[in-house]
């Protein structure tokens, strides 16, 4: 006995984990949802709560109902009402039952025939449970006579149906008929044409038949004619062809004496554009290297130049440095004045950078509002020295654009190449001091940490 009791409270735990889960997913969809779809949703979870929760039931039932007069669906709140009389009559409430009853049946639609049938039913079973046996036996009344109102109906569409059905058998089989008919009629046409095409093409074949026999006849009349004239023309091109020969020979030593003059002609200018493409080439090495805005060494040139020190280096061991440098809160002036503002800034300081520089170093645009400087043949004091000469010639400079002053100011970060580190760890270095530049309140020049080398 105890057994059978366990078995059967596992059995109903499974059920309500079961329930539990189909409410969550509803409840889940419902903010997914809207219309149609959401009123069938509240109208399930209503449905859903019944054996829970009374509130929770009768709030989703209410919820129903008032989304279906939102959107003036009818039949779906019909069927809202209709669903909470019976959560009502469930829990005791026939009063608030017959109340929502009444409101579904006021609903005039034919769609809803049916469920206004079994309300019709419901009402004159609550009648008859609250002891109003008049009340129940007026709606079982009114109830039977939909009813029977629904049967003869339904009966009478039945009949309808039956009838347009025949009606539509007797349509197919006039159109099967006609369509045999007007296939035998275009059978018969196609014979006839078919026919008729034989006979013509007889005649045709006649026709070509006379024409080849004549065609023959006045090809051996000609055949006839040309051996004639074959005879009396081979004595005539034999004084034609030495003559044609004659003119030939004249004509080819006429062209190899152009042509070699045309060679001669073709060389010279084939020199000549060579020489054109050489200086071409030239130029477009010169623009593959050349920033178009700054006119300073892109990225690529000045790599390939700190490759050729680094090469240089290694044979007389002389260092150099590499300074990265940064014009500060440019992109502020970009935002404030514009980019054609921040290109006229960009120009002015590559042109003053370029001409303070030694012949021997190379400054480039490494990007942006970024340079990068190749001093050769110099140590990290120099560096400085250098860097900090540009810093002051560009702080005390006066970038007037539009007849507006804007104050432009540059930071540094140097960094010395030694056989500890290589090209991209030496300008990683001057990128760390310049980024310490930035932190450190900016315009200024800041040297690698030496003791990263160790």
């Amino acid at each position: 006995m105890k057994r059978s009791l366990l078995f059967i409270g596992i059995i109903l735990f499974v059920i309500n984990c079961f329930a539990d889960d189909a409410i969550h997913d509803l409840e889940s969809k419902l903010k997914e949802v809207t219309g149609k779809e959401k009123i069938d949703i509240l109208i399930n979870l209503s449905n859903q709560y019944k054996k829970i929760s009374s509130k929770k039931s009768i709030y989703y039932g209410k919820e129903a109902i008032e989304l279906s007069r939102k959107i003036y669906e009818p039949q779906q709140e019909a069927f809202a009402l209709y669903n909470l009389a019976t959560i009502y009559k469930e829990f005791g409430n026939y009063e608030k039952s017959l109340e929502y009853l009444h409101a579904s049946l006021e609903i005039d639609d034919e769609r809803l025939e049916n469920i206004i049938t079994e309300s019709l039913l419901e009402y004159a079973k609550m009648y008859s449970s609250a002891g109003y046996n008049e009340k129940a036996e007026e709606y079982y009344k009114k109830y039977t006579t939909k009813k029977d109102t629904l049967i003869l109906d339904l009966q009478k569409r039945i009949q309808d149906e039956k009838k347009n059905k025949n009606i539509n058998i007797s349509r197919k089989n006039r159109k099967i008929y006609d369509l045999e008919k007007n296939e035998k009629i275009k059978k018969d046409e196609i014979d006839e044409l078919e026919k008729n095409k034989a006979i013509q093409e007889l005649k045709i074949k006649h026709a070509k038949y006379e024409t080849e026999k004549k065609r023959r006849e006045i090809i051996l009349l000609e055949r006839d004619k040309a051996i004639n004239e074959l005879e009396i023309t081979k004595q005539k091109n034999i004084k034609r062809l030495f003559f044609i020969v004659s003119i030939l020979v004249l004509m080819l030593a006429f062209m190899l004496y152009n042509r070699y003059r045309s060679n001669l002609r073709s060389h010279k200018r084939l020199e000549k554009a060579h020489s054109k493409i050489i200086q071409m080439n030239k130029k477009l090495n010169e623009i593959a290297r050349i920033d178009p805005l700054t006119k300073l060494s892109n990225r690529r040139d000045i790599i390939e130049k700190i490759e050729h020190e680094k090469k240089r280096f290694e044979r007389n061991k002389k260092p150099f440095v590499l300074v990265m440098c940064d014009i500060d809160d440019f992109k502020s002036v970009n935002d404030r004045y514009g980019h054609d503002c921040g290109d006229y800034v960009l120009v002015l300081v590559s042109a003053t950078m370029k001409k303070m520089i030694r012949k021997q170093d190379t400054v480039g645009r490494w990007g942006g509002e970024e340079f990068l400087f190749l001093l050769p043949e110099t140590d990290l004091d120099g560096g400085k020295l250098i860097s900090e000469k540009v810093r002051k010639r560009i702080e005390n400079m006066k970038f007037d654009f539009n007849n507006v002053i804007i104050p432009v100011t540059l930071t540094f970060g140097v960094s010395v190449f030694n056989e500890l580190i290589n090209i991209d760890l030496c300008i990683k270095k001057a990128d760390q001091a310049l980024y310490v530049g930035k932190e450190s309140g900016k315009n200024c020049v800041i040297l690698e940490n030496i003791n990263d080398n160790i």
